[in-house]
């Protein structure tokens, strides 16, 4: 962090310190030097948050941020020109399940496209694959990431499933985690985890039929044990909802290649969605998405349907469990 900027947090801190009648100084310095070992933009989120629970508490004014409003606003004037866009920056906070990250959203979003690059480096053109999730509105668009992002989503063609595993197995940089031991519903069968870090790719899987259409399926054990039956839902997708939401453009970032779902099926499974961080990825792609494709595809999944507990004995997956077995005492993490 800069020094003018590491100046700028030293004098919140003890403006504000001054006011909550902290007058251990070494209290003040551990808390400065937690700032400025941030990126700005965290350090903000950091001493918004905190200023709010002090108001929540009783122990600050809103006089008092009004009064010491051009301490505040010095840190970043370009971003915040107001009293009122701190408020709105923690009201965004709040909604986003932000107040307390994980880590410092600065290094999530460094690390998250740090694995994306890698991935896309590894496995090129060379997979039937889509990246699906929030996290794709934001790179197709060219928006700045905002909120955390836990790990990338890749809907897989199970077909393909041990050629990966292998080309895994001979990369330093990433683990294949067989995942059906804990695998809850909606979750992932299998994953790509970056080594050394909390990162991981989760795979979804499809199958591709002659016709064009495309079933996606859910993998799982009776009651949860992978001693017990294997069985699989499967979501039938008509050929025209399909075509909607798969595209075989190749796109490009940071000069690697990837495909990823259409904008519009991100949009649509996201638009009635009453999550704060969905609602907020719509907004982000909103004006870059067809409407009338949006229509179409929910036009289109009416001729969907689902098959629901089939019996998964010989499938692919059954047979990747017996494949990644051995290998899951041998971890590279």
């Amino acid at each position: 962090m800069a020094s003018g900027n590491k100046d700028k947090i030293k004098q919140v801190v003890y403006t504000f310190a001054s006011i909550l009648h902290i007058e251990d100084s070494k209290v003040c310095d551990e808390m400065i030097d937690k700032l400025t070992n941030m990126e700005l933009d965290d350090a903000i989120d950091r001493i918004i948050v905190s200023l709010s629970e002090f108001l929540t508490k009783g122990d600050l004014t809103e006089q008092d941020l009004l009064n010491n409003a051009d301490v505040l606003l010095s840190l970043y004037p370009e971003k915040y020109s107001s009293i009122e866009s701190f408020y709105d920056r923690f009201h965004y906070l709040e909604n986003m399940n932000l107040k307390y990250p994980e880590v410092p959203l600065a290094m999530n979003h460094r690390l998250v496209i740090s694995v994306f690059d890698k991935f896309n480096e590894l496995i090129g053109n060379n997979f039937d694959c889509y990246y699906v999730g929030g996290l794709m509105g934001y790179l197709a668009t060219s928006h700045s990431l905002e909120r955390y992002h836990g790990d990338l989503d890749l809907l897989i063609n199970e077909e393909e499933l041990e050629k990966l595993y292998h080309l895994i197995l001979e990369n330093d940089e990433f683990s294949f985690i067989n995942n059906m031991d804990k695998k809850e519903p909606g979750g992932h069968e299998f994953k790509i985890q970056y080594n050394h870090s909390p990162m991981s790719i989760g795979l979804f899987l499809f199958e591709r039929l002659p016709d064009g259409k495309i079933i996606r399926k859910e993998y799982y054990h009776e009651n949860g044990d992978s001693g017990e039956c294997l069985y699989v839902d499967e979501h039938h997708l008509s050929s025209d909802y399909s075509n909607l939401i798969f595209s075989d453009q190749v796109r490009m970032y940071d000069g690697f290649s990837y495909k990823m779902c259409s904008l519009e099926n991100i949009y649509n499974t996201k638009k009635c969605s009453i999550r704060p961080k969905d609602r907020f990825d719509c907004l982000v792609i909103e004006d870059a998405i067809d409407k009338y494709i949006d229509y179409q595809i929910d036009v289109a999944k009416k001729d969907n349907y689902d098959v629901f507990r089939k019996s998964a004995a010989g499938s692919v997956v059954s047979h990747m469990e017996q494949v990644t077995a051995p290998k899951q005492n041998k971890s590279k993490l």
